[in-house]
């Protein structure tokens, strides 16, 4: 089936002005009713942030998106096609390839804009104890960033419908860098970088870690902090997705958070 040639029907105009994109203003009182402590909008890029209490031993920059929720099986329900954990599009009748890129990110965002604020996005199995070990680890001091590649109109939805229900606790910072395809300007490895220098973290000092599900995003830290010396970036693995190193590979996002617990703990910031 190849592109059309008659105008399409583009699921995100019908919703356009539905579900508006957070202002900076909104997004700090948000994350102000998540962290209950004092919030600052990012300048650098959208986002929230806590000022860290006490001394940081480390910083975990989580993405969210078939990390701790299952988008794109939630997304695969609601367009008709039985999608799998990291396909958004791959191989669907809204495709690039059959309809072209606008038609398919139109679906894209209008679905998850519709789903994600209707709170119709599950989290993955086993969330309860990835709540627990992401609260002790931001309790025993590590600086805790969900950096996610969240689609416009759902930032206020991803704290109120995800973060909030199944991660309370868990976060000190919200990332929110779009570039979910690869194709935006700033990588979620560059926008840690803007939340170090104005929450005042020297991210070059203290161990790190960056769980993500995407290939270009775990690419994206590989690029910006190859030169760090205590650094982990794991990738649970899926049908779409290629680790950048053999060794960043996880079966899973519960096998990810174990490794990574491991890792802080052989830093000493874990006890």
């Amino acid at each position: 089936m190849g592109a059309i040639d008659q105008d399409p029907w583009f699921l995100s105009d019908k919703l356009e002005g539905k579900y508006p994109v957070a202002s900076p203003d909104e997004l700090a009182d948000e994350w102000h009713a998540y962290t209950e402590r004092e919030t600052h909008a990012l300048q650098g890029v959208l986002g929230a942030y806590a000022k860290p209490v006490g001394e940081v031993c480390a910083v975990a920059s989580i993405d969210l998106c078939e990390v701790t929720r299952d988008t794109a099986v939630s997304l695969g329900d609601l367009v008709g096609e039985p999608l799998e954990r990291g396909q958004y599009s791959e191989g669907t009748w809204y495709s690039v390839e059959n309809m072209g890129l606008d038609f398919e990110y139109s679906v894209v965002l209008g679905g998850l804009q519709h789903l994600m604020n209707n709170d119709l996005v599950g989290a993955i199995p086993g969330i309860d104890e990835v709540s627990h070990t992401l609260r002790g680890w931001r309790e025993q001091g590590v600086y805790m960033a969900a950096n996610t590649s969240t689609l416009p109109g759902c930032e206020l939805a991803t704290i109120r419908h995800h973060l909030e229900k199944d991660l309370k606790g868990c976060f000190d910072a919200l990332l929110l860098p779009r570039n979910y395809d690869g194709r935006g300007k700033m990588t979620k490895a560059q926008a840690l970088d803007v939340l170090g220098q104005e929450a005042g973290i020297d991210i070059g000092a203290l161990p790190l870690v960056h769980i993500d599900d995407a290939t270009h995003h775990v690419q994206g830290f590989i690029d910006h902090f190859g030169d760090h010396p205590t650094s982990a970036f794991l990738m649970p693995a899926h049908n779409y997705n290629q680790a950048p190193v053999a060794e960043m590979r996880c079966e899973d996002p519960p096998e990810a958070f174990a490794r990574a617990h491991e890792f802080l703990q052989k830093q000493g910031v874990l006890q």
